[in-house]
C-alpha cells in the first residue's frame, strides 16, 4: 500500500521552490575556447565530404550499362543467391 504522506514529503523535498534561480544558473554563459583534435577535424570532413556526395558511383554505372549494351552482361545465380540470403 502506498503511503501518500511519504509520497507527498518526496515529492515535496524535490520541488523548485524558485524557477528562476534555474533560470539564472542556465543562462550563464560558458567561458573559454574549444579546440576539437585531430581525430574530429578527419571526421568532419570526411563526414562532410560523404554529405556532398550524391552517393552513386558513375564510374561502376557506366561499366554496367556499357556491358549491357554490348550484350556482355551477366550475373552469377550464385551471387544473387548468396546476397539474397547475406
Amino acid at each position: 500500500m502506498i503511503n501518500i504522506s511519504k509520497v507527498s514529503n518526496v515529492y515535496t523535498a524535490h520541488t523548485v521552490s524558485s524557477p528562476n534561480k534555474i533560470n539564472k544558473q542556465v543562462d550563464k554563459k560558458i567561458e573559454g575556447t574549444y579546440t576539437p583534435s585531430e581525430t574530429a577535424n578527419d571526421f568532419a570532413t570526411i563526414l562532410n565530404a560523404i554529405r556532398a556526395s550524391d552517393g552513386v558511383r558513375a564510374d561502376k554505372v557506366n561499366a554496367i550499362k556499357a556491358s549491357i549494351e554490348a550484350g556482355t552482361y551477366s550475373v552469377s545465380s550464385h551471387d544473387i543467391a548468396s546476397k539474397i540470403l547475406t
